[in-house]
């Protein structure tokens, strides 16, 4: 299930965890919760086992309950009872930042080569080349939209936000994503893994500089700060 499918009494429950790590400004989990998950693996009280990747776990004994959040998986809620064994193997410990700054610069230095015009790349490029975890790598993109590659950067046609939306999952309907990474001038979608459709609908018309990059390199959404300024960024263009 996703985060809108949870049944409210665990809605309160991911609020009070993002409260108790620190993250105070969001009710959904984000990448950054995913940064030092690991395996979890569950055995069943007849021997049967499940085993979840990029996970971890949160115990509710006052619901009986306990969840397994997955980052590429969604979420599942078990009952807890005396014959269920939980094991979890956590990842190396790499600092949140390292995690959060690999998934974040492949994805946008992909963009950078794929998508931008010859004459501005090597500029672009340069910024990653000296780029430390602490530098704002989307700043300054509200002016982007002019150095795009137009043999792989498409304007979308003028309609309202519905034709916008399907025109976007019609251009990347092969790749059959379920999910996307967003960098955005908008804080609250900045940095964030979100299922494409939720993506779209948040970012699309928002006018915020934003990124949606749904394979570093071969396919991405641009929003720029201008109307119109709209534009799919994909190496192969299906037919319309």
């Amino acid at each position: 299930m996703r985060h809108e499918d949870l049944p409210e009494r665990w809605k309160r429950k991911v609020r009070d965890y993002l409260i108790a790590n620190g993250n105070t400004k969001y009710e959904k989990l984000g990448a950054s919760e995913f940064s030092l998950s690991g395996t979890v693996r569950i055995r069943f009280e007849d021997d049967s086992k499940v085993e979840f990747n990029h996970a971890f776990v949160i115990e509710a004994p006052e619901f009986r309950e306990v969840a397994v959040f997955t980052e590429h998986c969604g979420y599942h809620l078990f009952q807890s009872y005396d014959g269920l064994e939980l094991v979890i193997e956590s990842t190396e410990n790499v600092p949140d930042a390292m995690v959060l700054f690999k998934v974040y610069k492949e994805h946008l230095q992909g963009f950078m080569e794929s998508f931008i015009a010859k004459r501005y790349k090597k500029n672009q490029l340069r910024v990653f080349e000296k780029a430390k975890t602490t530098d704002d790598l989307i700043g300054g993109m509200d002016a982007l939209y002019r150095e795009l590659d137009e043999r792989y950067c498409h304007e979308l046609p003028k309609g309202s936000k519905q034709q916008d939306v399907a025109f976007v999952l019609k251009a990347i309907a092969d790749y059959k994503l379920t999910t996307c990474y967003v960098f955005s001038a908008e804080e609250p979608y900045n940095l964030g893994m979100l299922p494409i459709a939720e993506a779209l609908d948040k970012i699309i018309g928002s006018l915020s500089a934003t990124i949606i990059s749904f394979v570093p390199g071969e396919a991405a959404y641009f929003e720029g700060h201008s109307p119109g300024s709209r534009y799919m960024c994909i190496k192969k263009m299906p037919s319309y």
